[in-house]
């Protein structure tokens, strides 16, 4: 693992690593946000960077965190910063037993450059990605202390 939580992606500047091996830019590459939670935080602001620089696929799922957040499981997609679908799969919560429902919700996202996983929950769903070729880089994101770490 790389850390790489101090290293800056802009937008218009070629970026080496993000993909191993690959030059690109934010606009060239896809990325997907899995977190639970709807209050803002570290991936409601990753996902406004990307939307603001027109990542070419950004994909986002929130999942309930608690039972106050109700049973909707949200699905964004946007393409070139414009949101091109949302739907909302709702399945019972019963946090925290419920939470391994949250791999199936949606069961398969589409294919992506870099997964981003909020909790280990949504980074083992990122590496299952990465096994079946769905997504070429996994991040975990820890938002106390804060460092990104790459799988």
């Amino acid at each position: 693992m790389r850390n790489i939580s101090r290293r800056v992606f802009p937008a218009d500047l070629m970026t080496t690593g993000a993909l191993p091996g690959v030059r690109s830019r934010v606009q060239d590459t896809s990325f997907a946000l899995v977190a639970n939670g709807f209050a803002d935080g570290p991936a409601q602001a990753m996902r406004d960077y990307l939307v603001k620089h027109r990542a070419r696929r950004l994909v986002t799922v929130n999942h309930p965190l608690s039972r106050e957040e109700g049973s909707g499981h949200v699905f964004r997609e946007w393409a070139e910063g414009q949101r091109v679908r949302a739907r909302t799969l709702h399945l019972p919560s019963r946090p925290p037993v419920s939470y391994p429902l949250d791999l199936i919700a949606p069961p398969i996202l589409p294919a992506v450059d870099v997964w981003f996983g909020f909790n280990p929950l949504n980074v083992v769903q990122g590496i299952a990605a990465r096994r079946i070729r769905r997504a070429r880089l996994g991040c975990q994101v820890r938002a106390v202390g804060g460092d990104a770490r790459s799988a």
